[in-house]
């Protein structure tokens, strides 16, 4: 099960496998092309999952803190403590979906219960009671915000390891998860750009800034959490799982993860998704502060929306050029390529009040999310498709398969 380009050159440093993995069973035949419907089915669901991850990583913070109350540093540990909670339940619903067997399959019953349990954390979340106070704001936020974090995990690391079984050719990898990312940007940019609309649509009536934030935030919720429910069952319906993985002997949790530690190329690409998670998600959180207070560019709500909608659609634009330039070059390479343009977009925007304020500084802003969001848009998928590939030669190295584990 030899591999070409970089996951083979990273996993030369890794011992050889042991014997029992060459008496393990074959992986499914599952190297032909995919189906473009199939391809759709697979990623639609991103459209909304992503979409409802924009307001939640970079208006939530403000929209409790401004317009309910909320101290910051609470919900800074909030946001802690939920991503502490995310590490464990992770691997958890991993190993969880990877032992699952009945007939609905591995993966169709955790996305079946999590999806709209999510879409109700995430109502939750964003339709605190009238007039709810900064105490109950901060019971209530912590509550919606664990919840809508828990039952994300449990439809979309399923849904992830879906994606890995689907296709075991090295390209057509690349291939499918760029056809999710293409359409997780699109989500990403309707999040970005919808919002300031009606913000500005509802305050010409009259309406105060935070009143209309919340009016915004709670229908738009509403709205991408009935699309997220219908979009996942239809890909439940539409797209198969393959019963030849499931019919594999299941992995024990603990000893499992102490293998995939040993699994060199995963580590390295563990490194590589910690650099990215941690640093999106300063920015994100930081950055209607950063717009407003740092830079002072007035309306900097409807400037920020009109930056992440460039980013994201840069990054939908630029995708088919960066898949080229993976087949060509190798998937290790072009991800590096990515990883220079974001840290040089991010120190640049750092420096930026050093050099600019007010208003002035807006194009600026403009054109540094422009390149950020080709980088975003490159890691999005070359994240996933080397995973892919990290788990089959985990498989040849172990003799176990772990898509979702």
């Amino acid at each position: 099960m030899a591999r070409q380009g970089e996951t083979h050159t990273i996993a030369s440093n890794t011992p050889a496998a042991p014997d029992s993995a060459a008496a393990a069973a074959p992986a499914p035949d599952t190297a032909e092309k995919l189906p473009l419907s199939l391809k759709l089915a697979y990623g639609l669901p991103n459209f909304a999952g992503m979409a409802m991850g924009v307001p939640v990583a970079i208006h939530m913070t403000k929209f409790y803190s401004d317009s309910i109350g909320v101290a910051v540093g609470f919900i800074a540990l909030a946001q802690v403590l939920a991503r502490a909670l995310d590490a464990i339940t992770d691997p958890l619903m991993g190993w969880m979906s990877d032992r699952t067997r009945g007939p609905w399959g591995r993966r169709r019953p955790y996305i079946l219960v999590g999806a709209p349990l999510t879409a109700i954390s995430m109502v939750a979340l964003f339709g605190p009671p009238d007039g709810i106070t900064p105490l109950m704001g901060a019971a209530w936020f912590t509550t919606a915000f664990m919840a809508y974090f828990f039952f994300h995990t449990v439809y979309f690391i399923p849904h992830y390891g879906l994606g890995a079984e689907l296709t075991s050719n090295y390209h057509e990898r690349s291939n499918l998860f760029a056809w999710r990312d293409g359409i997780s940007l699109l989500g990403q940019a309707f999040a970005a750009a919808s919002p300031a609309l009606f913000i500005a649509a509802i305050k010409a009536q009259g309406t105060e800034q935070a009143e209309a934030e919340r009016i915004t935030f709670l229908w738009f919720s509403v709205g991408m959490s009935v699309l997220l429910v219908i979009s996942y069952y239809w890909m439940c319906w539409r797209v198969p799982e393959n019963p030849a993985y499931s019919s594999r002997k299941p992995n024990p949790l603990v000893p499992g993860v102490r293998r995939v530690l040993r699994n060199h190329p995963f580590r390295i690409l563990l490194a590589c998704y910690m650099v990215t998670t941690i640093t999106s998600g300063g920015i994100g959180v930081l950055m209607p502060f950063y717009l407003r207070y740092a830079l002072g560019i007035t309306d900097w709500v409807e400037w920020m929306g009109v930056a992440l909608l460039l980013g994201y659609g840069t990054g939908v634009v630029t995708l088919p050029v960066f898949v080229r330039l993976a087949r060509r070059y190798g998937k290790k390479q072009v991800w590096i390529l990515s990883f220079v343009l974001s840290f040089i977009c991010q120190a640049l925007l750092t420096a930026l009040p050093s050099f600019i304020y007010g208003d002035a500084a807006a194009p600026w802003v403009m054109f540094f999310f422009m390149i950020g969001g080709m980088a975003f848009s490159t890691g999005q998928f070359l994240g996933p498709s080397m995973q892919a590939d990290v788990i089959d030669y985990d498989e040849l190295y172990t003799g176990k398969r772990r898509e979702a584990q």
